[in-house]
């Protein structure tokens, strides 16, 4: 393993076994239907954060800024698996539709009242749970099939502006987000690691390669096969 240069920015091929090691003391703490290949692919996000992010002129090594990320990649996955985020997805729908009935039924768009209402629930309840939802929209499956490095954003993910979405649009749109990250769990350890370091990371083949240990036709190769799959599976979904 070669070092990093001195003065210049720190590699992540330099730090995978840091990733796996992190990785590998936390998979001991977990079910068994977790595996280290899932939780070394969300570190390997939290390595590219840090090695982006790290400033040495703060006057903390890089392994321990990196540490951090990497748990906290791995940490934030370990969330969005879990049943509490599973069920808050569930709830964030039922708004959606009780804002959808309420809209076609009333003809414009429902009082915080009227959906409490609709939904069986206080209004502060239902207030409650709205702060803490996180209204988001994904950029579609569509737009990733046709993305390429000169045509992508960078970033993906936006937040959703309720005064130029109206709640169709908005209940769709999040509809498809939650069809998007349920077919890519069904992708494997490494086919998900390419898709979303290159989509919703702005991370380049070259790169990517890197990380993985594997030639960037390696990584070509995963990503066709990534790509095919999903298609599969949101056509099911249709």
């Amino acid at each position: 393993m070669s070092s990093d240069a001195p003065g210049g920015p720190p590699k992540p091929e330099n730090y995978l076994q840091l990733v796996r090691g992190i990785a590998a003391s936390i998979i001991g703490k977990l079910p068994p239907n977790y595996t280290l290949d899932e939780l070394v692919s969300a570190g390997m996000i939290g390595l590219m954060d840090a090695c982006r992010q790290f400033d040495p002129a703060r006057g903390v090594p890089f392994e321990r800024f990196a540490e951090h990320r990497i748990k906290g990649a791995i940490q934030d996955e370990l969330r969005a698996r879990d049943e509490t985020s599973r069920a808050a997805r569930r709830l964030a729908n039922r708004v959606d539709q009780a804002k959808h009935h309420l809209s076609n039924q009333l003809g414009r768009v429902p009082s915080s009242e009227e959906i409490a209402k609709e939904m069986g629930m206080t209004l502060e309840h239902y207030q409650r749970l709205e702060a803490q939802m996180n209204q988001v929209v994904v950029l579609g499956f569509d737009d990733m099939l046709k993305a390429n490095d000169t045509t992508r954003q960078q970033e993906t993910v936006y937040p959703v502006d309720p005064d130029a979405t109206d709640p169709e649009e908005h209940s769709l749109r999040k509809q498809e987000m939650l069809r998007i990250i349920e077919a890519l769990e069904q992708l494997t350890p490494k086919e998900k690691t390419v898709v979303v370091l290159y989509y919703f990371k702005g991370v380049l083949f070259k790169d990517i390669a890197m990380l993985l240990d594997v030639t960037e036709g390696r990584i070509s190769q995963l990503h066709t096969a990534a790509m095919g799959r999903l298609k599969k599976l949101m056509d099911k979904r249709i």
